[in-house]
């Protein structure tokens, strides 16, 4: 068992659902019923928790009239959970999942140094239509707040490119046919 494991055994299931259902979504509000629905945590379970982690100041909320809008925070305590409630691999999954459909599409690459709000991938394949893949890399970008630098290739520009040492480093196959 590794330590995230570990950690997260130490907290209520229902807590955690609410949790990454707030990281899957980290800059939108929603309202109670919302997170009910998202986290499939019953209403009232759903607000004693949002109270416990308003009061953590791991969350908080817009009052509009008589309506509560929650959002994740955005401070030190939030950055230091991050790696245990965010499937980090979720926005390449995806992305994977919804450009792969191709059939022009033979491989996609991730290269080059990865930071937690900017990732570099490789769509390499035969005559890719590549407006497609920005309207995906949009909607990842809308969703997650991830930037994914694309670059559609041929596959023989990709060896070209390769050979002169353009794409040396850190490379991770991600999707291939």
């Amino acid at each position: 068992m590794n330590y995230k494991d570990s950690v997260l055994g130490l907290i209520d299931k229902k807590t955690i659902a609410v949790i990454v259902f707030l990281f899957q979504n980290p800059t939108k509000e929603f309202c109670l019923n919302e997170i009910s629905e998202g986290s499939k945590v019953p209403v009232a379970t759903v607000y004693r928790i949002l109270r416990k982690l308003t009061r953590y100041d791991l969350i908080k909320f817009n009052k509009i009239k008589s309506l509560r809008l929650y959002k994740i925070s955005n401070n030190d305590a939030i950055e230091f959970l991050r790696p245990l409630f965010e499937d980090s691999d979720a926005h390449l999954a995806e992305f994977i999942d919804l450009v792969s459909p191709d059939p022009n599409i033979y491989s996609i690459i991730q290269y080059g140094k990865e930071s937690k709000d900017r990732i570099n991938l490789l769509v390499i394949g035969d005559k890719v239509d590549s407006e497609p893949v920005k309207g995906v890399v949009y909607a990842i970008k809308e969703k997650y707040g991830i930037t994914l630098n694309t670059l559609v290739l041929e596959p023989d520009q990709y060896v070209q490119m390769s050979d002169m040492g353009l794409y040396s480093g850190r490379k991770k196959e991600l999707f291939s046919r």
